[in-house]
């Protein structure tokens, strides 16, 4: 959505904007790839796993989000030629079918619904439907108050917690994964929330931002590798209170490794952004 909002339509050239956008996302990509590659000591199939980066994540689950980025920019030359000359009932449109995707899992549970290639609404499913919705959210106006944003994200919280307390039988990750409208009324909100927080300036809030990807392309080593392991996390606590613990500990850690990286003359090659370039802010986007 953040990148939705910053990046479409795209103004500049398709290779100007490729080489730019490609550049910040596959470098680090690649090297998050070898150091879990090295670290997984997993070299039975390394010529496989080396010929698949290109077209797969190798080396940790983590980085499956890399590629929807990079799947994201290869495609926003050509969505921006649309979204340039879309009205706003145009993209509504599609926005709206994009949510009837989202129901999906749940529609399963009591009817067919085929999601396959063949299907009707395939064309309008997936990650790209965030994409827009954050171009849309900032870019066009929206006449949704905060006050039904707040309510339907405390709904979108008490449903999959009340479907687990009570113990029905559901594809628990299916139902409520991230394409799901559980998740997309959630990013609505908080996506707003930062929008007006975004209002003022919140120096810890530029800091994370700059180190975002740095921040998730390193969190999933230190959990598995340092908190799995260590005494920092009591897995003896009850489970609420490991999650917070965890997330905490981790983040913490994550963010001091990259303001260090980030001090670093090829940092940006390993999180995307380096303290020791000057830039304004849309360049640091």
């Amino acid at each position: 959505m953040v990148s939705g909002a910053l990046l479409l339509p795209c103004k500049s050239g398709l290779r100007d904007f490729l080489k730019k956008r490609l550049t910040k996302v596959i470098v680090p990509t690649i090297i998050w790839t070898l150091f879990y590659v090295i670290v997984s000591g997993r070299y039975g199939q390394l010529e496989r796993q080396l010929l698949s980066i290109p077209f797969s994540p190798q080396g940790s689950g983590v980085l499956w989000f890399m590629y929807v980025l990079v799947g994201l920019y290869l495609v926003t030359p050509v969505l921006s030629v649309w979204i340039e000359r879309a009205s706003t009932r145009a993209i509504e449109f599609y926005l709206a079918l994009w949510a009837v995707t989202l129901c999906f899992p749940l529609l399963s549970l009591v009817i067919d619904v085929n999601e396959s290639v063949t299907g009707p609404f395939y064309y309008f499913s997936g990650y790209i439907g965030y994409y827009v919705l954050g171009y849309y959210m900032v870019n066009r106006p929206i006449s949704m108050p905060m006050s039904l944003l707040s309510v339907l994200f405390v709904i979108a919280i008490v449903v999959p917690v009340v479907v687990r307390f009570l113990g029905i039988q559901v594809d628990f990750y299916r139902v409520f994964w991230y394409l799901s409208i559980f998740v997309a009324v959630m990013c609505m909100f908080w996506f707003r929330l930062l929008m007006l927080c975004g209002r003022r300036s919140f120096p810890l809030l530029t800091l994370v931002s700059n180190l975002t990807f740095g921040i998730y392309l390193c969190h999933i080593f230190i959990i598995r590798n340092l908190l799995w392991h260590t005494g920092l996390v009591s897995f003896e606590a009850p489970y609420p209170l490991r999650c917070i613990a965890v997330f905490i500990v981790a983040f913490t850690i994550s963010l001091l490794i990259c303001c260090i990286i980030s001090w670093l003359p090829f940092g940006r090659y390993i999180i995307g952004y380096d303290n020791t370039r000057k830039h304004d802010g849309k360049k640091k986007n």
